[in-house]
């Protein structure tokens, strides 16, 4: 799935090629065809969290990786109680 962040293009892909202990991956932004990668069969909370925080660092890639885990921990929890639901 092709998204768009801050006027880039990324390259949403579901694959199990990351690292054993790794759910996602954000490319640099200044890469060619950048892609955020995401761990399928993730439970919908912890997609939701690491879909977050993949999107983050695409947002701003120099953010440090303390603040995208807290504030993508963070929003993921008021989506839930807002009532979101993986469709």
């Amino acid at each position: 799935m092709q998204v768009r962040i801050l006027d880039r293009n990324w390259l949403v892909e579901f694959t199990n090629s990351l690292p054993e202990d790794v759910d996602g991956e954000c490319d640099p932004p200044c890469r060619k065809k950048k892609k955020i990668k995401i761990r399928p069969g993730l439970s919908s909370d912890h997609l939701l969290r690491v879909a977050i925080h993949e999107m983050l660092h695409a947002a701003d890639f120099w953010k440090s990786e303390e603040w995208v885990d807290q504030t993508s921990a963070d929003l993921a929890v008021v989506l839930s109680r807002l009532g979101y639901k993986k469709g």
